[in-house]
């Protein structure tokens, strides 16, 4: 009787133990970060009002014609948020908490992407950047940008053009019968080469 009574006082001993040494590293987890889309794709198209109206991780296609051409054009957002973990902190009871912060705990990110689409070519342009929670601000990390080569392809021009004079325009190397397609229209820099043709 006296064995069970004390193997029963050793093992309440321990189980006393190992509650308060679990105590010691309890941990605190709060993982519900805020979801920062709509903020940061907000921001991103008021630097971009070539952008048709997006939401977050959407994508939208248009056509244009350029004379006898037909172009596609896709504009993407995309969004990402890296996480780096909690922040662990020790009170002064010696108990472990992980605590998620929106400015420590991930990087949030957003991408627009504009890529022009034709029969021999595919050309894209991207704006990547990091979106700040404190200041609700973004800041361009990467990009590649040749939205002014798409602007240009895929501005509308009339699609018949006076079929009695042969123009040539210079551009270093002087070339007939085409035409300065900048701003789609005929500008100065034509210059009729000749007579009418017969």
């Amino acid at each position: 009787m006296k064995k069970i009574y004390v193997l029963f006082i050793v093992i309440s001993f321990a189980l006393v133990g190992c509650s308060q040494e679990q105590k010691s590293q309890s941990v605190t987890t709060n993982s519900s970060l805020h979801n920062y889309d709509f903020e940061m794709i907000n921001e991103a198209l008021k630097n971009h009002p070539e952008f048709p109206k997006l939401n977050a991780n959407d994508s939208i296609t248009k056509e244009f014609e350029n004379g006898d051409n037909k172009f596609k054009v896709t504009y993407t957002s995309k969004t990402d948020a890296n996480l780096h973990g909690p922040t662990v902190t020790t009170d002064p009871k010696n108990r472990v908490s992980e605590v998620w912060t929106e400015e420590s705990s991930a990087d949030y990110y957003i991408t627009l992407i504009q890529e022009l689409e034709t029969d021999g070519d595919n050309m894209k342009s991207y704006w990547k950047y990091k979106y700040m929670p404190q200041t609700k601000e973004l800041g361009l990390v990467e990009s590649e940008d040749n939205s002014n080569v798409i602007s240009t392809t895929t501005r509308s021009m009339p699609k018949e053009m006076p079929t009695d004079f042969d123009f040539s325009i210079k551009f270093g190397v002087q070339k007939k019968n085409e035409i300065n397609t900048f701003e789609g229209t005929v500008t100065k820099d034509l210059i009729a080469d000749g007579t009418k043709k017969k």
